[in-house]
């Protein structure tokens, strides 16, 4: 278990997919050559309480949750609920972003590129 979950968000297992998918050496670098960015996730749940998590896509591709939001490339804010529809294919980011459902402070050609990610690392067949 790598302690990415946070209680009251249902976006847990997200980062556990994409944390276990970061420890294969092929995935993680073929994340960090795709990316090339340090995103920051902060999301809100519905109960109004923010959790950050943070994606280093720059060089060593890791996640890890953090109390704080560090320095970074791109910052995406957004609902715990769409991130998850996001994720897991139900929302495109350019959906989310033209609805005024995910915000982006910093290079937002970065942002685009957590679709990808995701899709890459997905270990679930494509149906």
């Amino acid at each position: 278990m790598s302690g990415l979950a946070a209680d009251g968000f249902e976006a847990g297992p997200s980062f556990e997919l994409l944390y276990t998918a970061l420890r294969d050496d092929t995935l993680r670098q073929k994340a960090v050559n795709g990316v090339k960015a340090v995103i920051v996730i902060t999301l809100k749940n519905t109960t109004g309480k923010t959790q950050s998590w943070l994606l280093e896509l720059k060089n060593q591709g890791t996640v890890e949750k953090v109390a704080e939001v560090p320095p970074n490339d791109v910052q995406l804010l957004l609902t715990d609920i769409d991130f998850v529809k996001l994720v897991t294919g139900e929302s495109s980011g350019q959906e989310l972003f033209m609805s005024g459902k995910l915000k982006v402070k910093g290079n937002a050609m970065k942002a685009s590129a957590i679709d990808t990610v995701f899709r890459q690392l997905d270990p679930r067949p494509n149906l």
